[in-house]
């Protein structure tokens, strides 16, 4: 069975990673979505700013996000932080 598309199609160089059993879907621009699995379900969570490309990961329950591309410059950001939906 597919799941729903995310609601999102817009989004520019997106990461994903899975945090406590849930998917998060991140940093394609100013937006963040979770995705439910029961109720195959999409929900935007807030986000901290506009980046592309950026890296998500988890590591034992705990979410990063960082690295990626500023805004119509081109130029690199050089930072991690700890996500917490």
């Amino acid at each position: 069975m597919q799941m729903h598309n995310i609601p999102d199609p817009g989004m520019l160089f997106p990461s994903a990673m899975v945090l406590n059993g849930t998917a998060y879907v991140l940093g394609g621009g100013q937006d963040c979505w979770k995705y439910d699995q029961p109720s195959d379900t999409w929900t935007q969570v807030a986000f901290f700013g506009y980046r592309l490309a950026g890296s998500a990961f988890a590591i034992n329950g705990t979410g990063y996000f960082g690295m990626g591309e500023q805004r119509f410059s081109n130029l690199p950001y050089i930072d991690l932080w700890q996500y917490t939906p």
